[in-house]
């Protein structure tokens, strides 16, 4: 393979990597409450048609992945470009900058949006708002990936005033009878964010029987308001101090050393 086929599949491995987490919650979704890990776009809104142009039900190279991702493969060879049909969920979000979709944010009918893409560039992914997901560090393998922080990172809705939720499931990944045993950890995330740079992440635990749960460390953020790139940003994580930067359209908190257990009520506070 070519220097950038290989740059282009380590950058995708780790993408998967990180979003382990995601897969987790989805599938502890899909055995209790029988919702597809993956699916069109139709079983979303079976009630769309044609409206914005786009039949939805016609849609069969795009997926939604877990609460709220939505993925559109490149699948032509050598192609530079892409229609990419945005369903009628408000606000997108570009996974990777945690830029809103231009043309979503107040959209109550489907969208096309030609995605300009490349043979090895990141493969289309994007979150819709108010959707809030698990996340991990990477590593070479899962098993030295779950002993790092975990964290999620939050597209905030501004349909809803800015907020965004969602939940990590957490067990210890070999055992096929955790959720009839109660040994995992089931958490809910609440984020949200007000105009004046101040915002805040409860985390909830309802279900806290993992006997070995990693440490919530990481918060990202897009959407936040009332902040710039490069702005001051304090914050803390259960009192305790905590690294805030802007980077981009994405807010990034670090615990460093004052991470928190999933199985434990956690709030984390930023303020401009």
């Amino acid at each position: 393979f070519s220097p950038k086929a290989q740059a282009s599949m380590r950058f995708h491995m780790r993408q998967r990597m990180a979003l382990l987490p995601m897969w987790a919650a989805a599938f502890q979704r899909a055995a209790t409450q029988g919702t597809p890990v993956v699916r069109p776009l139709w079983f979303d809104w079976p009630s769309v048609g044609s409206a914005g142009g786009a039949d939805l039900s016609a849609e069969g190279s795009q997926a939604i992945v877990g609460p709220g991702m939505m993925a559109a493969p490149v699948l032509e060879q050598g192609a530079s470009n892409r229609s990419i049909v945005f369903p009628p969920a408000g606000a997108w979000f570009d996974w990777y900058t945690g830029a809103a979709v231009p043309g979503t944010a107040a959209s109550n009918v489907t969208r096309t949006v030609v995605w300009q893409s490349s043979t090895y560039d990141p493969s289309p992914l994007f979150v819709r708002a108010g959707v809030a997901l698990p996340v991990q560090g990477v590593a070479r393998n899962s098993t030295f990936s779950r002993k790092l922080p975990f964290g999620f990172t939050a597209f905030l809705d501004p349909s809803s005033g800015f907020t965004a939720s969602g939940t990590a499931f957490w067990d210890d990944g070999v055992s096929t009878d955790s959720l009839t045993t109660g040994t995992y950890t089931l958490t809910a995330v609440a984020v949200t964010s007000s105009s004046d740079g101040t915002g805040s992440a409860v985390v909830t635990p309802s279900v806290s029987g993992a006997t070995s749960p990693p440490l919530l460390g990481q918060l990202t953020v897009a959407g936040a308001q009332g902040l710039k790139p490069g702005a001051l940003v304090k914050a803390t994580i259960n009192g305790q101090s905590a690294t805030a930067t802007v980077d981009g359209a994405f807010l990034r908190i670090d615990a460093g050393s004052n991470a928190v257990s999933l199985n434990s009520a956690i709030r984390i506070e930023w303020t401009a």
